[in-house]
C-alpha cells in the first residue's frame, strides 16, 4: 500500500524543476520568497560547523 502511494505521489505531483519554475518566476519576485530563501540559507550556514560522525563508521 506505501509502495503504491510513494508511486502515485512521484507520478502526479511535481518535480523540484517544475515546482521552482513555478514558484519563483523572476516576473513574480516578492519579498516574502527572498526573505525564506534567505533564511533556509542563513540556517544551512550556521550548521556547517557541526561535526557529524561518517554514515558506515559502525559498518
Amino acid at each position: 500500500m506505501l509502495l503504491a502511494v510513494c508511486l502515485l505521489g512521484s507520478v502526479i505531483l511535481p518535480n523540484s524543476y517544475e515546482w521552482a519554475m513555478r514558484n519563483f518566476r523572476r516576473d513574480r519576485f516578492s519579498i516574502f520568497k527572498a526573505v525564506g530563501v534567505g533564511a533556509v540559507l542563513a540556517v544551512s550556514i550556521c550548521f556547517l560547523d557541526r561535526i557529524s560522525e561518517f554514515l558506515y563508521f559502525q559498518f
